[in-house]
Formats: C-alpha cells, structure tokens, sequence
C-alpha cells in the first residue's frame, strides 16, 4: 500500500486572499517499510513565473500522487490542506482535478487531528501527537515563522520546515501502523477494525497495560476542557488493575 504523507505551507489562513506557498510530500510504501519518492513542490514560485505550463505541470504532477497512491495522510488534512489543494488545483488543465477533489480523495485521507478532536474534543498540534505517542523529532519553527519565510522568499528554510513537518507526520504514521492502526480500505465487518484504537484520555482505567496497546495515544491532560496535556510515562508494573475496564474504543476514520 502507498501513502502519500503531506503537509502544505500558506501566506495566511484565508483561501481567498492567501495561497499556497509549498506542499511537502512523501510516498511511503507501507507493506515495504519503505520511502519511494519525496519531493517539495513550490507553489509560489511556480505561480510567480506566470508559465501557464510550468503551473498546470505542476498541478497535473500534485493530482497524480493523489489519485495514484491508495491513501493520504495529514495532519488536519480533512479541514486545512486537502481544502487548500483542492482550491489551488481549481483551474488545472484538467478541470476534473479541482471540482472532483472531496469525491477522489476526502474519502481515503487519514487525518490524526480529526480523529484526536472526535475522541477528546481537542485538536492537539502535530508536535503535541507526536510527543504523546513518544516520537522524538521537535519542530524547528513555527506557522508564523513559515509565513515569514515565505514573504522574506526564504524558500530554502520554508521547504526545509515544510519536510520536517512531513517528516515527522511519517513518523507518526509509521508508529500507528505498527501498533495496529487500519489505513486500508475495509468493512464495517472486517476484524482489522479490532485493532484500530486509540486512547482517548489518562482516567483510572486506562492503565498502562491498556495505554501500551493503544494505536496512537491522545490527550493525556487531566482536568476540564484546555488542561494540558502530558506525555504518557509507563508504570514500573503494565499489569492491569483489578476490575479495569477496556480501552474505550473511540470512532475511528477509515480509508
């Protein structure tokens, strides 16, 4: 199976006044454990030449991966990046690959910070999933850095963030994958939807037994709504406790 893991850079947050600076992709071959391709298409630069081809290339090359590949993976995909993209290819020689976008790809995307705010109510930050879940790798900036960048035209230190980004979303995806998480395409009644769990939040029966066995762990943070959040550090004994209940098992996307 070939993910395509992404993750896109903006001059601001509005689609009609703002564009897409970069978009920072990954194939990962996952029955492989392998990349395949990576590349970081800049979109700015690409828009600033005012060569119809050398865009609809572009374009036509960012539709293919998407099409090609048999699942997408970003983080906030469903409400940011994919939207972006699919904004962005309105206008491509094919007229299909803007219109069409929801239809061809919404339905095969992974997105950890939808599936983090059905479980928890909160949208955690990708930096945030990936210490929860243990994955070393900080980030080197921030949004408003990027956006900085890209007004200074400082396309290396943007693309190099733009990757990093991707970078450690694979990351991520790789450990979810390797715990058990589902990034196929299966039915209600297949029994890989067993293993599709996630740990929605530190209570007296979670324990570290259940914790260990979770797919991807969020919101570790105790209290109301906005308490921060903290990394999970296992207990000296992972044997569950008496009378624990089971991992709740919080609605899961598929793809």
């Amino acid at each position: 199976m070939l993910l395509l893991v992404l993750d896109i850079e903006t001059t601001g947050f509005s689609r009609r006044r703002h564009e897409i600076t970069v978009i920072g992709t990954i194939v990962y071959d996952a029955a492989a454990r392998a990349e395949r391709a990576r590349r970081c298409f800049n979109v700015f630069c690409a828009e600033q030449t005012r060569s119809r081809d050398a865009v609809a290339a572009m374009k036509r090359d960012v539709a293919a991966l998407l099409d090609r590949c048999d699942a997408v993976v970003a983080f906030n995909g469903l409400q940011f990046d994919l939207p972006w993209i699919r904004h962005w290819l309105r206008g491509a020689a094919d007229p299909a690959a803007g219109g069409a976008a929801d239809a061809r790809w919404a339905h095969k995307t992974r997105d950890f910070c939808a599936l983090a705010r059905q479980c928890t109510g909160r949208a955690p930050s990708l930096q945030a999933a990936c210490a929860l879940n243990g994955i070393a790798g900080a980030k080197s900036a921030s949004g408003g850095a990027a956006v900085a960048w890209a007004a200074a035209r400082a396309w290396p230190q943007l693309e190099a963030y733009c990757m990093q980004d991707v970078c450690a979303l694979l990351r991520l995806t790789q450990h979810a994958l390797a715990r058990g998480l589902t990034c196929s395409n299966v039915g209600p009644g297949d029994a890989r939807h067993a293993l599709d769990t996630v740990c929605v939040r530190l209570r007296p029966d979670l324990t570290a037994a259940t914790l260990a066995t979770a797919s991807l762990v969020f919101d570790l943070g105790e209290g109301g709504e906005g308490a921060p959040a903290r990394p999970w550090e296992p207990e000296a004994s992972s044997a569950a406790a008496p009378g624990a209940r089971a991992l709740s098992r919080a609605p899961v996307a598929r793809i």
